[in-house]
């Protein structure tokens, strides 16, 4: 269960262009070692360090998600979500998703990340939103014409969006 959270937060994560995220399979080779947040940061050439547990207890998980600043060796925040275990894929999703906001929050365009996600009217949309900035901010012909693309498709998906209009 645990490794199949830890798959769906990296995929989720990797949908931003703002975030460096370390591939799941490198992140596994850290999971049978007893090794500390600040080797695992100097060994990657990264600051911060995401990881969590899963807990049941009769037909209750519970997945605790934390981000550490390894550098410092400090806890930064903690997510706690508890589900009923007969809906797996949408705690994968709500936890994959929390994560995603508060790292964007945290590390890339800041507060303004949960108005975003607000008015898109879903993860989805928002994740086309912030590829089609990313390629904007190339300032190449290519660049636009993508951005162009993913927006112009978001319209069409989305027309009384707030983002779109």
């Amino acid at each position: 269960m645990a490794d199949a959270i830890t798959e769906s937060v990296i995929s989720t994560l990797s949908f931003s262009p703002d975030m460096l995220v370390i591939a799941h399979s490198t992140m596994m080779g850290y999971k049978t070692r007893a090794v500390s947040a600040t080797d695992v940061a100097r060994d990657l050439g990264v600051r911060y360090i995401l990881s969590g547990s899963v807990q049941h207890s009769g037909e209750t998980l519970r997945v605790t998600t934390e981000r550490a600043d390894a550098i410092r060796g400090q806890q930064i925040w903690s997510i706690r979500e508890d589900s009923a275990m007969d809906d797996l894929l949408a705690l994968q999703d709500g936890i994959s998703r929390r994560v995603f906001e508060e790292l964007s929050v945290s590390l890339t365009v800041g507060e303004g990340t949960r108005t975003w996600l607000e008015r898109s009217g879903s993860f989805e949309n928002y994740v086309a939103m912030v590829r089609g900035r990313a390629e904007f901010q190339r300032f190449s012909p290519e660049g636009h014409a993508n951005a162009e693309r993913l927006w112009g498709a978001l319209y069409r998906k989305a027309p009384d969006s707030a983002n779109t209009n």
